[in-house]
């Protein structure tokens, strides 16, 4: 496929059918896996809405593949915050919003009190895949903290 050049040197083409069989490599085998996970990390499917709230007792890993646009509008089971000097505990799971069926970009939008390191993103483009890692360190909205990452 890439007839030995290094992934710089390769045409667009070229590197988009690469990223395709990686990421379709990837996802057969967290398919295989999957089943022999056992007590170990969980994943669920999300039904897509347009407006979102992302469960903190939900899957370790939450898959949506969202057939529009998408409003994250609230969390739901953050942890009970917890007064010094105690230690309180940390709840966190990660979206991995699957945009490669939908033949149009997704704007996404987030609740207003979650903080994100880094940039929140304001769109998935079609055919891309992006994982949102949160964690809520309390049980306020203000207490979720998000990141953010898309592949090239």
């Amino acid at each position: 496929m890439n007839d030995g050049k290094c992934f710089h040197c390769l045409g667009q083409k070229e590197k988009a059918a690469l990223k395709l069989q990686l990421l379709c490599d990837i996802n057969s085998r967290i398919a295989a896996l999957a089943p022999l996970v056992g007590a170990g990390l969980t994943y669920q499917a999300l039904t897509y809405a347009a407006s979102m709230t992302l469960d903190f007792d939900g899957a370790d890993y939450q898959i949506l593949r969202p057939g529009g646009d998408v409003d994250f509008i609230a969390s739901a089971n953050r942890p009970p915050t917890v007064v010094a000097p105690v230690i309180g505990v940390a709840k966190t799971f990660s979206v991995v919003i699957d945009n490669t069926v939908i033949v149009a970009d997704a704007n996404l939008s987030f609740h207003i009190s979650w903080t994100f390191v880094g940039a929140a993103p304001t769109l998935i483009a079609a055919g891309k895949v992006g994982v949102l890692s949160m964690t809520a360190l309390g049980s306020a909205e203000t207490d979720v903290i998000c990141a953010w990452n898309v592949e090239d």
